[in-house]
């Protein structure tokens, strides 16, 4: 809702339900954090075999940190995940759009 540059630390710990501290403590900076959450999504964009029925939430993640945060996204799909990972995520973002319409991701909050 809120983006890499408008979200900060002190907002993700509220909402996640813990300390400020906790999470400077597991990650250090918002960037290991972000970090950790592209690699989360693209090992399960890995795993999944096909993209039949894609996840609306999933592909407006992703479509919104193509728009909003290319560059550190691409990095660290590049740097951690591969180029398998980034032809992958195009195919989902095709057939995503193949079921909903750009209108609907859009329009998400």
């Amino acid at each position: 809702m809120y983006g890499y540059h408008g979200t900060t630390i002190e907002k993700i710990a509220r909402d996640a339900g813990a300390s400020k501290s906790t999470i400077h403590y597991y990650f250090r900076t918002k960037n290991n954090f972000y970090q950790e959450i592209v690699k989360m999504i693209a090992n399960r964009i890995l795993r999944d075999k096909d993209f039949e029925y894609p996840d609306a939430d999933l592909t407006w993640f992703l479509m919104s940190e193509l728009r909003n945060n290319k560059t550190m996204f691409l990095e660290i799909i590049d740097n951690k995940m591969g180029k398998d990972c980034e032809e992958k995520i195009q195919e989902l973002i095709k057939r995503s759009l193949k079921v909903y319409s750009p209108a609907e991701f859009s329009m998400k909050k």
